[in-house]
């Protein structure tokens, strides 16, 4: 629920966002965007996929995620979205 909200919401303060992504995101976090129109897929890592939404912007707001799964320890370590 708080990435849906990282991903939809405006940015207020993006040192506290980035920090809390860092808690809540593995190490080892794979993320698989499928693009629009069966156009293929882009894989990003931790700092690739954080860096990305820590600013929101109008391509970020129309993705949704369809899959999360997370570890042992709690953290996410896959997440599946779909460009809309």
């Amino acid at each position: 629920m708080m990435l849906k909200g990282f991903m939809k919401s405006d940015i207020k303060d993006w040192q506290t966002r980035k920090e809390q992504l860092q808690m809540i995101l593995a190490d080892d976090l794979e993320v698989l965007v499928m693009l629009k129109d069966d156009l293929g897929a882009e894989y990003f890592n931790k700092k690739e996929f954080s860096e990305r939404i820590i600013i929101p912007s109008v391509a970020l707001k129309r993705m949704k995620v369809v899959d999360i799964q997370s570890n042992k320890e709690n953290k996410i370590h896959f997440i599946r979205i779909i460009q809309e």
